[in-house]
């Protein structure tokens, strides 16, 4: 997986380093190529917040063009990144009066009164949003038209994360778990005083299923992170984060719990290199057995902008001289697995999709496609008129949120037998060169 955060698209129009900032990211891209050379094809994308600057749909359009090309490059699916939203993909503009006195309610209460206060915000309809909540989760309204290209929206705003997941050979699965560090963002964010609440902090122990933990505030930024550490430790073997854009990998053993802390650095991060440095990652993971016990292997390719040279290499400072930083985990919720099912492949992202493909092609991976160019292509005027062409649009919502009332008219498409028309209407709106054959 290629791991990124902190790109800031956006900073470089305000600061006047444009072009600085420019010459970064396309070295970044080449030095995918290189490490796509070493390592083969990435499965993914991780990218741990502050994607944007300012949470502007025109930043998120840029940004999505330079993800297209990595995706490209380093050999996966151009829907195959997973986000989540950092301090900067808030567009404070959004934030109004109202919001700002329910985030000062939210710092200010005692870590115990976090479900209490956000469940008043949310309201008493599980079908609907209150008003207060509608315009509580406004800020965030750009990049969550952003993430549903890439399935990394929230499951609801009562459980703001995303998940996806991988599957060893073995038939053991990889989770990666995307959590929302941003409910409260605004210009007094300081450490101890961010919230997570309890719906996104616990989650599940599953059989032959283990969680890399995605935040982009490392947990100390919370003021539940009393209540919200010791399920995250103890279910997560991996925890990825971003925002305070200093690399740090590290093992923690605490009783018997252990697990890593992969601070991911920032790509792009504001000002120049001396402030902070110019840095990304290529982490891979496998699967070992010994006795009936496994092991996550995490293995760090840390990669950093090096002045002399004005191109990335790897960051020997953090590895010691070698190319790479070596972890080992034990994994709990893994038990040997009677029948593993066939390995899954590696696919690259296709310009046309035969027959044959199309047809061993999954419902889920077919639903998937649609929802990639439909999001990635389409303003929000050209979504809706697709919407009401197919006539999939809800009725009878009260004050709907753009994005909640998109994704409920696809589910209706789908269970409507009617995406292949949704298909058909999409491919109008996509450049001829990325079209593809409909799949349903």
């Amino acid at each position: 997986m290629v791991h990124l955060s902190d790109i800031h698209f956006g900073q470089e129009d305000k600061d006047g380093t444009f072009h600085h900032q420019e010459d970064v990211r396309n070295a970044v891209t080449r030095d995918c190529k290189v490490m796509r050379g070493k390592l083969g094809p990435a499965n993914g994308i991780l990218v741990t917040g502050d994607i944007a600057y300012a949470g502007k749909k025109a930043e998120y359009d840029r940004a999505g063009v330079w993800l297209d090309n990595i995706c490209d490059i380093v050999g996966c699916e151009r829907r195959a990144v997973h986000i989540i939203p950092g301090n900067h993909d808030v567009d404070r503009s959004k934030i109004d009066y109202g919001v700002e006195l329910l985030h000062k309610d939210l710092r200010k209460c005692s870590p115990d009164d976090v479900d209490s206060i956000l469940a008043k915000i949310l309201g008493n309809d599980p079908k609907g949003l209150s008003s207060s909540a509608v315009s509580f989760f406004e800020k965030l309204a750009a990049y969550r038209e952003f993430s549903n290209r890439y399935e990394s929206d929230f499951q609801s705003e009562r459980r703001p994360v995303c998940i996806k997941e991988i599957k060893f050979p073995t038939g053991h699965i990889l989770r990666f778990f995307g959590m929302t560090s941003v409910q409260v963002c605004d210009a007094n964010d300081a450490k101890g005083t961010m919230i997570l609440g309890s719906s996104q902090y616990i989650f599940k122990q599953e059989d032959n299923v283990e969680y890399v933990v995605m935040c982009h505030h490392p947990l100390p930024w919370f003021k539940d992170e009393a209540n919200a550490q010791p399920r995250i430790i103890t279910r997560g073997r991996v925890l990825l984060a971003g925002h305070e854009h200093q690399p740090r990998f590290r093992k923690v053993m605490e009783g018997n719990t252990e697990y890593l802390m992969l601070d991911a650095g920032a790509t792009t991060p504001p000002g120049s290199e001396q402030r902070s440095p110019f840095c990304y990652n290529w982490i891979e993971f496998d699967l070992s057995e010994a006795n009936d016990n496994f092991s996550l292997g995490v293995s760090v390719f840390p990669r950093k902008w090096i002045h002399g040279k004005a191109e990335f290499d790897t960051d020997r400072e953090r590895t010691d001289g070698a190319e790479s930083l070596r972890f080992s985990v034990p994994c709990r919720n893994y038990t040997k697995i009677a029948e593993a099912p066939a390995a899954e492949t590696v696919s690259v992202t296709p310009v046309g999709v035969n027959e044959e493909e199309i047809a061993a092609m999954p419902d889920e991976e077919r639903f998937a496609r649609l929802l990639y160019f439909f999001w990635r292509y389409l303003d929000w005027r050209q979504r809706y008129a697709v919407l009401t062409k197919v006539d999939v649009l809800p009725k009878g919502l009260e004050r709907p949120m753009p994005q909640l009332v998109e994704r409920s008219a696809l589910s209706t498409a789908r269970d409507r037998n009617k995406l292949a028309e949704v298909w058909d209407e999409v491919m109008a709106y996509v450049p001829a060169a990325e079209r593809q054959q409909n799949p349903f």
